[in-house]
C-alpha cells in the first residue's frame, strides 16, 4: 500500500511543479491577431487569439504536427498525454497575456478533442480564472456532427455590462465559422 501512496504523492506534487513553472511563449502581435508558440517535450504548441468584433476574441489552441512537407494545426490533444501537465498551466498565462494586453469584452474557447476529463478541467480551470480576473463564465456542451459522438465544449469568458446581444452574435458566427 505504501508504494501505491509514494506513487499518488509523486504524481500529485508532479501537478503541482507544473503549475509553478509554466513555459515561456514567444508570442507575435500583428493588428486583431496574437499568435503564441511554445514546446514541451519537442513538440509544438500554437495558442491563435483572433479579435473576430467589438473587441470579442477567439482563443484557440493546437498542436502543432510536422508532417512530409507541411506543418498542420491540430486541436486534439489526446496523443499528448506527456505534456498535459505542463500544457494547461501555460495556455492558462497565454489567457493572461490575452487579458492583459487586449483587455477583451469576451474571451470565445472550444475545446473539440475526444477528452471529456480535459474539458472538464479546462473547465474547472477556467472557471477558476475568470474569478481571478473579474470576468463572467458560461460553458455548453454542443453536438458538432450528425454523429451524436462528436461534440464540442464552448467556454465563454465575458466582463459583466457587455452587450449581450453582440456577443451572442458573435459566438454564433465562430461557430458557424467552424462548420
Amino acid at each position: 500500500m505504501s508504494k501505491f501512496i509514494k506513487k499518488l504523492d509523486d504524481f500529485f506534487e508532479m501537478v503541482k511543479e507544473a503549475f509553478k513553472d509554466p513555459l515561456e511563449i514567444q508570442w507575435i502581435d500583428k493588428a486583431g491577431h496574437l499568435v503564441g508558440l511554445f514546446e514541451i517535450n519537442d513538440n509544438v504548441y500554437q495558442i491563435n487569439c483572433v479579435e473576430k468584433e467589438n473587441n470579442i476574441w477567439k482563443f484557440d489552441f493546437y498542436s502543432v504536427e510536422r508532417k512530409a512537407d507541411s506543418i498542420v494545426l491540430s486541436p486534439d490533444m489526446t496523443n499528448r498525454e506527456r505534456d498535459k501537465f505542463r500544457v494547461l498551466p501555460t495556455v492558462l498565462v497565454g489567457l493572461e497575456y490575452l487579458v492583459l494586453q487586449k483587455s477583451p469584452e469576451a474571451i470565445i474557447l472550444g475545446a473539440a478533442d475526444s477528452s471529456k476529463g480535459r474539458k472538464k478541467l479546462y473547465a474547472s480551470f477556467l472557471e477558476d480564472f475568470c474569478l481571478k480576473i473579474d470576468y463572467k463564465f458560461y460553458t455548453k456542451v454542443y453536438q458538432t456532427s450528425e454523429d451524436i459522438t462528436s461534440t464540442k465544449q464552448l467556454f465563454v469568458l465575458y466582463k459583466e455590462g457587455g452587450d449581450i446581444d453582440k456577443l451572442y452574435s458573435t459566438i454564433i458566427s465562430s461557430i458557424e465559422d467552424e462548420k
